[in-house]
């Protein structure tokens, strides 16, 4: 993308310290200094999916300003993790993480949220250069500073009841949340997408402030349990979580929320390494943070069942099915009519199946296949019209097969050259009142891989789409198409020591 680098600055020490078999502690720490900016150009839909008189905008259409564009991120982490036996039968364990964010995101994007169909400057406005040619923009930013902490104990017991064997777990975790967001929006001035001159444009001053709050703690107890070919999974988990939204002029806003929720999975194993399972979870996910009015978002509850086949005949052969129908509500998506605001949709159903299969033959040839059937849909929402519209950006078909075959050279050297193939069907968005409705093509990419490997050595080169495939990866009907990822080369030398 023209006019953004990508720089990162990326550290990451760790240690553990094993005072005796029975006791480890482990320390890790994360530091990450990012500065670039987005890639994500919002274009209309004239020009991308959309024929435009002028033709196509290239993938390195640049919509923002040099001196806006950036996104600045600081983030570290700080995790412990502990594990005591204190017999055969008995153990406990920790897990605790501070995190610290700051980020500094500046960008611009058009004016399409609006008027998506015709998003572009008319004769006689301001900008004004041609047919489809210029659109007004938005420029936005946000300054998020976000500070978690969370902490995990566990305690696990083995035991047996006859000839029944347990497997107990039982836990209590907690964790605290808290960001400080300043942000704002506003028109500002046009720009000609087919030949863009930069530094004519109005920077408005809108802020808005919030602070948000959360806290979650949560109690949970699993037994998985087998005998013979048989294993069992039951489990509950009790969780209360408290969100509080804090305006400038100090209003909080707060809400409380909390659920029981269960799992269940049973597994039998045949003879000749095929097993059948069926499960079923719940899920409750506090959300953190607040619309831009303010108030804090519901808790995302979800249901999956789940049923499939395992086949693993000999090590190096693995065949698995499945279906599975997921239901999330109160899922984030953006809001159609502002897009500085997020909304949460009433229920969200995702269904289908998915197959894969892995093989090694004669120890030099690596194979793997896999493909999902999956249908996105909002089963339940507030809107009638809505009901039945799929999701948008979720594909109904994908699939991928990746193959290697390996090669000895010399006494210790190996050589790896692997292809890949990967399948996205198309995508389709509609509005809520099924007006408009957007269809994003399906697309084929193609993969591939050099490594060398000697001694502690390896060199390796990946390359992703490989032919350098102008595709989307979603068009939205809100008023923007994004541009998949150009054909991208990643070079790597590793030692290990």
């Amino acid at each position: 993308m023209d006019h953004i680098g990508d720089d990162r600055l990326f550290l990451a020490p760790s240690i553990t310290w094993r005072p005796s078999a029975d006791t480890e502690l482990t320390l890790l720490v994360h530091h990450q200094e990012d500065r670039t900016g987005s890639t994500t150009q919002f274009l209309p839909h004239q020009g991308t999916l959309l024929p435009n008189v002028n033709g196509q905008l290239p993938s390195n259409t640049f919509i923002s300003e040099p001196d806006v564009e950036l996104y600045r991120a600081i983030q570290s982490n700080v995790s412990l993790f502990a594990r005591h036996r204190f017999n055969p039968h008995f153990e406990y364990r920790l897990s605790a993480r501070g995190s610290w964010s700051d980020v500094n995101y500046q960008t611009m994007y058009p004016n399409s949220y609006f008027n998506p169909l015709n998003p572009w400057v008319q004769p006689g406005e301001a900008g004004y250069v041609g047919p489809q040619r210029s659109t007004t923009r938005y420029i936005s930013y946000s300054f998020p500073e976000s500070r978690a902490y969370s902490i995990d104990h566990q305690f696990q017991a083995n035991f047996r009841t006859g000839g029944v064997e347990h497997t107990l777990l039982f836990g209590v975790d907690g964790q605290q949340y808290r960001q400080f967001m300043e942000s704002g929006s506003a028109l500002t001035t046009p720009i000609d997408l087919f030949d863009p001159v930069y530094g004519n444009y109005v920077e408005p001053v809108v802020t808005r402030k919030a602070t948000t709050e959360q806290e979650q703690l949560g109690v949970y107890l699993q037994d998985q349990i087998r005998l013979g070919g048989w294993n069992l999974i039951l489990g509950v988990r009790r969780d209360e979580a408290t969100t509080r939204s804090i305006a400038v002029d100090a209003k909080v806003t707060e809400k409380t929320s909390d659920a029981t929720t269960y799992r269940a999975g049973l597994l039998y194993a045949f003879e000749g390494g095929l097993s059948a399972y069926v499960s079923y979870s719940e899920s409750f996910l506090p959300v953190a943070g607040a619309n831009i009015y303010g108030e804090p978002f519901e808790p995302q509850m979800g249901k999956q069942w789940e049923a499939g086949l395992k086949w693993q005949p000999a090590p190096q052969y693995l065949a698995t099915a499945a279906v599975f129908d997921i239901r999330d509500t109160n899922r984030l998506t953006a809001d159609p009519t502002n897009p500085q605001n997020r909304i949460q949709t009433g229920e969200v159903q995702s269904r289908g199946f998915e197959v894969e299969g892995r093989a090694i033959f004669r120890e030099v040839y690596d194979l793997s296949v896999n493909y999902t059937y999956n249908e996105v849909e909002v089963s339940e929402s507030t809107n009638p019209l809505e009901v039945g519209k799929p999701f948008a950006s979720q594909p109904l078909h994908a699939a991928s097969a990746w193959g290697t075959r390996r090669f000895r050279i010399g006494a210790d050297g190996e050589l790896s050259l692997g292809l890949g193939v990967r399948y996205v069907g198309e995508t389709t968005d509609q509005d809520a009142n099924r007006l408009f409705i957007l269809k994003t093509p399906a697309v084929t990419l193609f993969d591939a891989l050099a490594a060398y490997e000697q001694d502690n050595w390896r060199l390796s080169l990946n390359v992703q789409n490989l032919e350098d495939e102008y595709y989307f990866s979603s068009c939205l009907v809100r008023g923007d198409c994004f541009i998949g990822s150009r054909r991208k080369v990643i070079g790597a030398l590793t030692y290990r020591f």
